[in-house]
């Protein structure tokens, strides 16, 4: 039997009501279909629950109480409780409808705030009761009225009388105001909701008064199918939401024990970002059978076919520490700081979207020399290494026959720190290498040059303009402010806030010691052509990460995840200069490097997470898809995340010292129109941005996963690594 649609709700938006068509077959055994591409009972833990009965232990593991207004959930003499922080505490109770409901709170006031504290109790704007609390747990209970709830949606609000408010972006320290112990929500009248959905294998069972959410990006036809089954007569509806348009639902009434199989296309633009929800809005729990999507669009560059050199050369990494893509003139910069470079790009490819690991140089490093990501290598505090289980660039080319050497100025990535892994030679075996300038780097590099006929890796790593600034006279006399006298630039970087006076005369310093690292670079290049050895090289330029001078509010790097952080140049002379002068727009990321590499040389690779792009450094060939990249910092008291999807990237604020462990504020931005990140559409572009936040996490699981089948371990920082970090200006 066809049964006809039926629609309800708003006819603006993606006009679901205007194009949907349920087929319903009522057999008792229906054809066999393909599986969805998108199980709904496989991303379960990623659903967003609804439901007119839940209690306080879900609320927690939803992640309903948030900083600023709620303090980091615990266990209080084997009870779970969360105090507020704030004279106003609010959070989002998951209501699936709009049915009158019962309201139980468990609450006390802290002890330090007196015998008795006054408390109102808000659903949007309208007061639900008022209360007194003492340090002793009492019980309250309210109603939620329909047109109450219709009126005022779901924000539920507890407000004290106290006469504080927490500075921005910090954790409020003085004594919490109200501390649950329960918080229960069941629904009232004849269908009271006792269950929360849950999966039973394939399966997902609704009960009655509760919906699951699931976030998607849409292909160019996207469907969804399932086979539902009510106990009694049921009746399920559903939605789909892009954008801000609003809902269009669907519904179909269910006969006891009858299965219908159901599908309706899911019209919008391919690659927008959806909310699809299933809803139970019967008297009769549901099971839904094989409950899926079909024709998303997943994200993510097929491969593309190795494409090696007809000869293998050798390959020198020149990684310039601390440099930002946008203090270059090849990358548009207005002041000649690296003239040397500008030089080099004309014979090279350009790649204007490059994107680094982390923003600080430990993670970023391994990132490079493992094609591996940060969560996965683990590399990614001052005592974490880089285990010996991942092959580096360095062991490959060497057991293809390559001799390697290093010369490496960053004690960060000190050899105790197992960055020496693969190389024959690092640093010629002196320790006390680590800071030397860049000029002697590639003095030393080219004498590693000259005592090598094989073909060999070179990896050379300077260290300006890492802070602390210390330009030579030439390069302060081309880019000082004017009227600026010069003054050491280590009690400014000291300051926990600065100005943007000072600002200006550090980022001055930082381009005079990219003009001084130029010059260096510069005479790597003459050299290797005096030696005859340039163009059977292939020469890579590139950063470890950026640097900030106030562009957000902050300053030196590893705090934050930004744009000047986070893309760095890369420019590539091939062999001969092949494709000289060409630039590249396609997004690309530091673990593509070592995959990459050895896609030219055509080198088997180890397991990798970054993608073979040689055909694309060779002859342009741009991979299909939408790349995705992922980058994250744990650095003092920072613990960050990011995803870049096509021109939307999310920042994830967990800061768990600053936020607690909830975290701070989602960050969206369209990079492609607001390239400062200035905008942030998180709000506006919620969908998006629940969607990305799910695959960010799902991709770390993933990465920590596979990373920790052996314990990474740690390294003993010696006072000579206090020192060094000192002298980095990591610490004081």
């Amino acid at each position: 039997m066809i049964a006809p649609a039926r629609a309800v709700g708003n006819s603006r938006g993606v006009a679901l009501a205007a194009v949907v068509a349920w087929a319903v077959l009522s057999c008792a055994k229906p054809p066999a279909r393909p599986a969805p591409e998108y199980l709904f009972a496989s991303h379960f833990r990623d659903a967003e629950i609804r439901s007119d009965g839940f209690d306080l232990a879900f609320l927690v593991e939803s992640g309903a109480f948030r900083w600023p207004s709620w303090q980091d959930p615990s266990q209080e003499q084997g009870v779970l409780t969360v105090w507020s922080l704030a004279e106003e505490a609010a959070l989002r109770l998951p209501l699936a409808t709009p049915a009158p409901k019962l309201l139980s709170l468990r609450a006390r006031c802290h002890a330090s705030l007196g015998p008795r504290l006054p408390l109102t109790v808000l659903l949007g704007d309208v007061v639900l009761a008022e209360v007194e609390l003492t340090p002793r747990e009492a019980e309250f209970q309210f109603t939620l009225e329909a047109a109450v709830q219709a009126r005022n949606g779901a924000t539920l609000r507890l407000r004290v009388p106290r006469r504080f408010s927490p500075a921005p972006g910090e954790r409020d320290l003085r004594p919490a105001a109200v501390g649950l112990s329960d918080l229960r929500v069941s629904r009232v009248g004849r269908t009271a909701a006792r269950a929360l959905p849950s999966r039973e294998g394939d399966a997902l069972l609704l009960p009655p008064a509760s919906s699951l959410g699931f976030y998607v990006r849409l292909g160019g036809a996207a469907r969804a199918a399932l086979r539902a089954t009510a106990q009694a007569r049921g009746r399920l509806e559903a939605s789909v939401q892009t954008g801000s348009a609003p809902s269009e639902l669907a519904a179909h009434d269910l006969r006891p024990g009858e299965p219908a199989v159901l599908e309706w296309p899911l019209p919008s633009p391919a690659g927008s970002y959806a909310r699809f929800e299933v809803r139970n809005a019967g008297d009769s729990a549901l099971r839904l059978d094989a409950a899926g999507l079909f024709g998303l669009d997943n994200p993510g560059s097929p491969p593309l076919a190795a494409a090696p050199l007809p000869e293998r050369p050798s390959i020198v990494v020149f990684l310039t520490d601390t440099l930002r893509a946008d203090r270059l003139s090849t990358y548009g910069f207005a002041k000649p700081t690296a003239p040397n470079l500008d030089a080099f790009a004309r014979e090279s490819v350009v790649f204007e979207d490059a994107w680094a690991q982390s923003s600080w140089t430990r993670p970023t490093v391994a990132s490079l020399f493992t094609g591996t990501n940060p969560a996965t290598h683990g590399a990614v505090g001052f005592e974490r290494p880089l285990a010996d289980r991942f092959t580096t660039l360095a062991e490959a080319l060497k057991q293809a026959g390559y001799r390697t050497g290093a010369i490496v100025s960053n004690h960060v990535v000190h050899h105790r720190f197992g960055f020496a892994q693969g190389f024959d030679e690092w640093n010629d075996g002196v320790q006390k290498l680590y800071g030397l300038k860049a000029s002697e780097i590639v003095e030393r590099g080219l004498k590693f040059v000259d005592r090598t006929s094989a073909p060999f890796l070179l990896y050379l790593h300077t260290m300006e303009p890492h802070a602390t600034y210390e330009p030579s006279d030439a390069a302060y006399r081309l880019f000082a402010p004017p009227g600026e006298p010069r003054r050491d630039s280590r009690p400014i970087l000291m300051k926990p806030q600065i100005g943007a006076r000072a600002g200006a005369y550090l980022d001055a310093l930082y381009q005079g010691e990219i003009w001084d690292n130029d010059r260096a670079f510069g005479a790597l290049i003459e050299g290797l052509r005096q030696r005859g050895r340039l163009d059977s090289t292939l020469l890579l330029f590139t950063a470890d990460h950026g640097e900030e001078f106030l562009d957000h509010g902050g300053k030196g790097h590893g705090q934050s995840l930004y744009r000047e952080l986070t893309r760095v140049p890369l420019i590539v002379r091939l062999p001969a200069g092949r494709r000289g002068g060409s630039r590249e727009t396609t997004p690309v990321a530091q673990v593509d490097v070592m995959p990459t590499l050895q896609g030219l040389l055509g080198i088997a690779s180890p397991r990798s997470e970054g993608r073979d792009l040689s055909a694309l450094w060779q002859r342009g060939a741009r991979p299909a898809g939408v790349p995705v990249l992922v980058s994250e910092t744990r650095f003092g008291k920072a613990e960050k995340q990011a995803l870049r999807v096509g021109d939307l990237k999310l920042v994830l604020n967990q800061d768990p010292r600053r936020y607690g462990e909830g975290g701070g504020p989602l960050e969206l931005y369209d990079v492609a129109r607001d390239p400062g990140e200035r905008d942030n559409l998180a709000d506006k572009e919620w969908i998006a941005a629940a969607w990305m936040q799910r695959r960010l996490r799902s991709l770390l699981e993933a990465w920590r996963k596979s990373g920790g089948r052996v314990a990474p371990g740690t390294v003993e920082i010696t006072e000579e690594d206090r020192e060094a970090l000192r002298a980095l200006g990591y610490v004081n």
